[in-house]
């Protein structure tokens, strides 16, 4: 006398643990599309628009000048990501330091040596938040804030003038 025994039945429906599946992967889906479109604390991000950063550059000599034509691209010392490109061409005057004389009167002195100040305009890319500008969403720029950059043969500290919407 043989045993027969049912092997195992096919079960080829949809059962609980694949619509479990399905739901896991639609909510990853549905938070990697919020993720691109909400900031970390669910505020709407605006996508990065063309702006000037208008910057003085303090510490310089004559040559320096030299070394920085329209188009060169800077980029952040702390992340070697792109900061922007120089627009037109830099502007040099001579460096000036406030000097008070004898009599109390304030006067400004242009005789430093071949130190020059370099004021340009960097166009770059970001948004304006309720907090500032945000350069490529993570970096935080404001008027009178220092930032090192370099440039493929300048390393400098630029300190931010102004910024304003690319027109």
């Amino acid at each position: 006398m043989a045993i027969h025994h049912d092997t195992a039945k096919k079960k080829t429906g949809f059962n609980a643990l694949d619509a479990f599946i399905i739901l896991v992967v639609l909510l990853c889906l549905v938070g990697a599309g919020l993720r691109m479109f909400m900031g970390e604390n669910g505020e709407n991000v605006t996508p990065n628009e063309k702006y000037v950063v208008s910057f003085l550059i303090r510490e310089a000599i004559d040559t320096d000048a030299d070394a920085l034509t329209s188009g060169d691209v800077f980029y952040l010392d702390t992340t070697n990501a792109i900061f922007g490109t120089l627009d037109g061409e830099p502007i040099v005057s001579p460096k000036q330091v406030n000097v008070i004389d004898e009599n109390g009167q304030l006067n400004i002195d242009y005789s430093v040596g071949d130190s020059v100040f370099i004021r340009g305009r960097i166009i770059v890319e970001g948004y304006m938040s309720e907090e500032g500008f945000m350069l490529n969403g993570n970096t935080y720029l404001a008027p009178y804030k220092t930032i090192d950059v370099h440039t493929q043969y300048l390393m400098k500290t630029i300190e931010i003038t102004e910024i304003t919407k690319y027109e």
